[in-house]
């Protein structure tokens, strides 16, 4: 099964595999991709949402410029439009980063950092998606319990003589 997700530019895709699930984040500056085995899956689900505080100071400095810059346009100084649109610029776009880097996000702790998806719902929510991982880990540990009862009773098998 797999599950893709985006925010403006953020990218999340991940898949789950036979022994574990493949995860990769991507945007514009950066790429995080790894694999995650099921025995270092957590059980319990983690929420998170943080907003990186120098981008919200950023957007804040910038909303008091264009507001300074718009109430001197307005009042009718020597402001002129490219002026008052260079501020729009400067605040529209850190904004925007700020946004987008700022998701509620929904996963689970792993031994290897945490399996993150973006909090969404509708054809982009991971729920579905988070349960299956822990299906699939159930049945994993099945399939690996049930190898190592059959490997100690052929032993003890051996053992006892029964086979040759």
């Amino acid at each position: 099964m797999k599950l893709s997700q985006s925010r403006g530019f953020l990218r999340i895709n991940a898949e789950i595999t036979s022994d574990g699930v493949h995860y990769r984040e991507r945007s514009v500056l950066s790429s995080n991709e790894f694999k995650v085995p099921f025995e270092l899956i957590a059980d319990d689900r983690l929420r998170t949402f943080h907003v990186p505080q120098l981008y919200l100071f950023i957007s804040v400095f910038f909303a008091f410029a264009l507001g300074y810059r718009l109430i001197r346009f307005i009042s009718g100084e020597n402001v002129s439009i490219l002026s008052l649109l260079w501020s729009a610029v400067l605040f529209v776009v850190p904004t925007f980063g700020t946004w987008m880097n700022s998701p509620p996000y929904v996963g689970y702790v792993t031994g290897r950092g945490a399996l993150l998806f973006f909090d969404k719902k509708g054809p982009q929510d991971p729920s579905p998606f988070l349960d299956e991982i822990q299906r699939a880990k159930a049945a994993y540990f099945r399939h690996q319990h049930s190898g190592t009862e059959e490997e100690s009773l052929n032993l003890s098998d051996r053992k006892s003589g029964l086979l040759h």
